[in-house]
């Protein structure tokens, strides 16, 4: 996760148990499930949610994850793909 930068660091910043799972799962299949896990709304309760930043860094971590395991990532939707 050498070339992550920014975005891990603000994740690692408020919440280092979190990144740490981020890290340990890169590079792996379950790493996009784990990640769309934390960033969509569940109903928990106690759950207080993440802030605007960290979501956003997690959001950036999906992205560059598939830009560098394409073979890992979804298979992008696309309107034609519906109607056939």
């Amino acid at each position: 996760m050498q070339h992550l930068g920014y975005e891990f660091l603000v994740v690692k910043d408020a919440y280092p148990a979190v990144a740490q799972k981020l890290q340990s799962l890169w590079g792996t299949n379950a790493f996009r499930s784990y990640a769309e896990d934390l960033i969509h709304e569940r109903v928990r309760v106690g759950r207080i949610g993440f802030p605007a930043n960290v979501l956003l860094a997690i959001s950036e971590l999906i992205s560059i994850h598939d830009i560098q395991f394409p073979a890992l990532a979804p298979a992008p939707d696309s309107f034609w793909s519906s109607i056939y």
